[in-house]
């Protein structure tokens, strides 16, 4: 008998191991020990490839099995009778290995997928256009889920950027933009961003009164400004000290440039206006006019440039002149004097300059010292000229040779013809 309690000489169905055997005819008996050997466990040797993308279809499992007694069958559920299921989702599967021997071993695998790769904007990392026509938009992607934790993803850019390989695009115009990131198993998740930009800054100038007079000057206002980002504004001329809007700014004719600032995030908007000027207004007399005591002239014709009608002239000093508030008076001096001229034209713009009328105090007299009173009709009176610049003739008086009184006129007009003589007799 064995172990089992068997009574004859064969034994089946034993299990692995010692078995026991006592050997009696009845009176007599002997024992001995016999080893059933057995295959070793039936192991799976399962080969998992877990699905790459998360709601991807490309797991799959290869079972390799160990142990038992080859060949083998392996069935799994919904009767698929393949060492290998392929085209997996993430999900369990189960397996029943079979050897020759019938016997069987049930193997679970789990076939996992990676989270969702998701790309999304990075909020502090990305920012709009700052100003209206500037390029300096930012846009900062950060990616969570996929293969992240096999190695870094790529980035592909698109609308216009310049390759980059990172998570971070600068210098953008106002537009839209798309970014593909891809992990190191090829998930992908496509990112649109939409850089904007504040309305550009609009602004009406106050009215520029026109300069009046050449080198005088005007003044230049902002009244209001709209659009941008409804910030506080001030303005400048060329660069100068910032002003509170409807500040006037002083400036002089020329080319001016006038900015417009938003004080909080430093946006300009620029515009040029021309300020003109009347042609200077001038005057021009001759430094000095010298006349003959007694002489009456008209003063030289000032020379005038002016792109407005002349309103006024105004002589000074008024003194011996036909008119002061003429252009040409006639002057009738009696002593050297400087006379100043100033015009003025229809803006209220002056201009002077100045004359010297410079007497010669020669007395311009000719006293022949030959005459022939023969009656013949030539040179028969002795006659004394007298210039403009005599007034008046004293006493004409004609001595003989001898120092004799012959002839004597007092208090005489003065002839500058020679009206004025003595006929010797």
């Amino acid at each position: 008998e064995s172990d089992n309690d068997l009574t004859n000489s064969t034994a089946v169905q034993l299990c692995a191991g010692s078995q026991f055997v006592v050997v009696s005819d009845g009176i007599c008996f002997d024992t001995f020990t016999v080893d059933i050997p057995a295959p070793p466990a039936i192991q799976p040797g399962a080969d998992i490839t877990n699905v790459s993308c998360n709601g991807g279809s490309d797991g799959e499992v290869t079972l390799t099995p160990t142990g038992g007694t080859p060949p083998y069958t392996i069935t799994w559920t919904g009767n698929i009778v393949s060492p290998t299921l392929p085209n997996l989702t993430a999900g369990t599967y189960m397996a029943v290995i079979e050897d020759a021997n019938g016997c069987t071993f049930n193997h679970t695998i789990t076939i996992t997928e990676p989270p969702v790769l998701t790309a999304s904007i990075n909020q502090a990392g990305t920012m709009d256009v700052s100003c209206a026509g500037e390029n300096d938009g930012i846009i900062t992607v950060e990616v969570q889920g996929g293969n992240l934790p096999l190695g870094p993803p790529s980035y592909i850019w698109q609308n216009g950027i310049a390759p980059i390989t990172s998570n971070f695009a600068a210098g953008l115009s106002p537009g839209t933009y798309s970014v593909t990131v891809v992990d190191v198993k090829g998930c992908s998740d496509t990112l649109t961003h939409t850089i904007s930009e504040p309305a550009s800054i609009q602004f009406s100038l106050g009215e520029v009164t026109p300069i009046q007079c050449a080198g005088g000057n005007t003044f230049i206002t902002v009244d209001s400004v709209w659009g941008g980002q409804l910030s506080t504004y001030q303005f400048s001329v060329d660069n100068g000290i910032l002003r509170v809007l409807g500040t006037p700014s002083p400036v002089f004719a020329g080319t001016h440039t006038i900015s417009i600032v938003d004080v909080l995030n430093g946006c300009t908007v620029d515009t040029v206006i021309t300020i003109s000027e009347p042609v200077p207004l001038n005057v021009v007399l001759p430094d000095v006019l010298t006349i003959e005591l007694g002489d009456t002239t008209t003063v030289l014709d000032p020379v005038i440039v002016s792109s407005l009608p002349i309103d006024s002239f105004l002589w000074t000093p008024s003194e011996e002149l036909s008119c002061s508030n003429c252009k040409n008076p006639t002057v009738i001096p009696t002593v050297t004097q400087l006379y100043t001229l100033t015009i003025t034209d229809v803006n209220g713009c002056t201009a002077s300059d100045q004359v010297l009328i410079e007497i010669d105090r020669n007395r311009n007299v000719y006293i022949p010292n030959v005459f022939s009173p023969n009656n013949d009709g030539i040179n028969d009176i002795f006659r004394v000229y007298t210039g403009i610049g005599v007034t008046n003739i004293n006493f004409f008086r004609v001595y003989d040779r001898w120092g004799e009184l012959v002839f004597d006129a007092k208090d005489l007009a003065p002839s500058a013809d020679g009206t004025i003589g003595w006929d010797g007799r």
